[in-house]
């Protein structure tokens, strides 16, 4: 009985919670847990891959007759279900681009959330002067970030601002080596600004992002999202980056992409990169989640190509900081 059992049993741990992740990833769904859960719909393929195999080995096992067409029948959807999910996944994978012209400008951003501000500067910073970026972007700074960055001397590299620090997780601060001008909040709960950097081959347009995290209400982000969407069809920006509180799965994600914005991630084929959580900072009883999601992003128009994205380690936030090196067309 036990041998007979086991295999399903195996099957049915495998495809429940991939049916889960297709479903959340179709239908869009509102319920907080559920779009938290279509973060993670990358595993599907990892979980359907594996129930595959489970249902090609007890194909070959059974013999002729019902049993057998019932695994074979069982095979053929997962195996579509997986063919879809490979389908979603694969401009990670497929985003190769033509080099850019030599005489494209060269423009290096980097966003780090700092997780109320305790995320270390230091590091940040660290990691800015060896990218060697031009504009920063830093989700959930306050007050004391800024004194951070004024004791390590961050104003004569950057030396321009826009947006403002917070007292918890609000602030959004930009710093950037050439001028800001026209900088405009967008309203978001979370502070969200665009803003032009005038940089010296060609004004640059920018949207610096932090909606709210679906967690503090599923209605609320997206409304946030809604708030990005109406920038970017206002504004037409170069770039877009932050901390979305998103995956390229959710449908918000998918909205930006319809008008033109891409990841540097995919544009340089670079695959999936997740960059939450980090440090150890969410667990699942006593042992700590993995890195997962990839929910900051760098999103680029036609108008920019991509040489290539780096991650660096911040501790004390549950953010990898996101790099990436970027060239004017």
């Amino acid at each position: 009985m036990t041998r007979r059992i086991g295999p399903w049993l195996v099957l049915a741990l495998l495809v429940l919670p991939a049916l889960g992740l297709t479903l959340a990833r179709l239908t869009d769904p509102s319920w907080v847990l559920a779009v938290q859960y279509v973060a993670f719909t990358p595993f599907a393929i990892l979980l359907y891959a594996a129930a595959l195999v489970v249902l090609l080995v007890a194909a070959v096992r059974t013999g002729a007759g019902r049993a057998r067409w019932v695994t074979g029948t069982g095979a053929v959807l997962v195996a579509a279900a997986l063919a879809l999910h490979v389908t979603w996944f694969s401009p990670q994978l497929l985003g190769a681009q033509a080099d850019p012209p030599r005489d494209a400008a060269p423009l290096r951003v980097m966003t780090s959330n700092l997780l109320r501000g305790e995320g270390r500067v230091v590091d940040v910073v660290d990691a800015a002067r060896e990218s060697r970026a031009d504009v920063i972007v830093l989700p959930e700074a306050t007050g004391a970030t800024e004194r951070a960055l004024e004791r390590l001397g961050a104003d004569g590299t950057w030396p321009h601002r826009a947006g403002r620090p917070g007292r918890d997780i609000e602030g959004t601060l930009v710093l950037s080596r050439y001028p800001v001008r026209g900088a405009q909040q967008l309203g978001t709960r979370l502070d969200s600004v665009s803003f032009t950097v005038a940089a010296p081959q060609r004004a640059v347009r920018v949207v610096a992002v932090h909606p709210i995290a679906p967690y503090e209400g599923a209605r609320r982000w997206r409304e946030d999202h809604a708030l990005i969407l109406d920038a970017v069809r206002r504004t037409e920006p170069d770039v877009v980056l932050g901390d979305f509180n998103a995956t390229m799965d959710h449908e918000p994600m998918r909205r930006l992409a319809d008008e033109g914005l891409r990841t540097a991630t995919e544009v340089a084929n670079e695959g999936w990169r997740p960059t939450w959580p980090v440090n150890g900072l969410f667990t699942l009883g006593p042992v700590p989640l993995p890195r997962s999601a990839e929910i900051d992003h760098v999103l680029v128009s036609d108008r920019v190509a991509v040489v290539a994205t780096e991650r660096y380690d911040v501790a004390g936030t549950d953010h990898l900081a996101l790099t990436a090196d970027l060239r004017l067309r």
